[in-house]
């Protein structure tokens, strides 16, 4: 009792400090949101519709992004990723929501997430894009598509060029099971030149889907 007490003085004499994932602001305190004042202004600033199509996804009807990559969009996507914050994917799937129903792109029949290599899966502890395909489809009562699945471990998309992002992707995927439907929406965590979804989508393709669309977080400068 007294070490309670002790704790709760210390506490208030002391705040512990949130770090801010978008810029590593120390200065808000721990009841606080993940990100400081002006990164969620900011964050409110950059939601928008971005828009990516390409040759490198040629199974991809049209992908959108809530926000371009860069900060602090950029620190929070890195957090959700790697630093243990599963947690990250509602808020982060809210905001997908808000830009598929704003703009009346909620017509699909299934969300479907990149899939992880199961190694890297458990090495992260979770995949980032199933879990914001879970808080999707929870939103706009849709059913998961798990049967897209990584069957050979990659190397990691971002240390590449163009044209190795393609070359590493080949044979990486396999579909077991066709869509539900014939609409399907690819969920990831950032669109960079598109080929993972342009990927993923060309195998949606071939298993019973006939238009295939993609949503990410983040949209990187590059579009390919």
């Amino acid at each position: 009792m007294i070490k309670k007490v002790f704790n709760r003085v210390l506490g208030l004499l002391y705040p512990t400090r949130a770090r801010c994932l978008g810029c590593g602001d120390m200065t808000g305190n721990q009841h606080e949101d993940f990100l400081c004042d002006r990164c969620r202004e900011k964050m409110d600033r950059l939601f928008d519709l971005y828009e990516a199509g390409g040759a490198d996804m040629p199974g991809i009807r049209r992908a959108f992004a809530a926000y371009p990559y860069v900060p602090p969009v950029k620190g929070v996507i890195h957090a959700f990723k790697f630093s243990s914050l599963p947690t990250l994917a509602e808020p982060l799937a809210d905001d997908l929501c808000r830009l598929l129903v704003t703009h009346e792109l909620t017509d699909y029949d299934c969300a479907a997430p990149v899939p992880l290599h199961r190694k890297r899966e458990y090495q992260r502890g979770y995949n980032q894009s199933l879990l914001l395909a879970e808080a999707i489809a929870e939103e706009l009562k849709i059913p998961v598509f798990t049967d897209l699945k990584r069957i050979r471990s990659t190397r990691q998309q971002a240390m590449l060029s163009t044209a190795e992002r393609r070359k590493n992707l080949q044979n990486a995927f396999e579909c077991t099971k066709p869509l539900p439907g014939p609409r399907g929406r690819l969920v990831d965590d950032v669109l960079t030149t598109g080929a993972t979804l342009g990927t993923c989508g060309a195998l949606l393709l071939a298993n019973g889907a006939l238009r295939v669309y993609g949503i990410t977080i983040g949209k990187t400068e590059t579009d390919g």
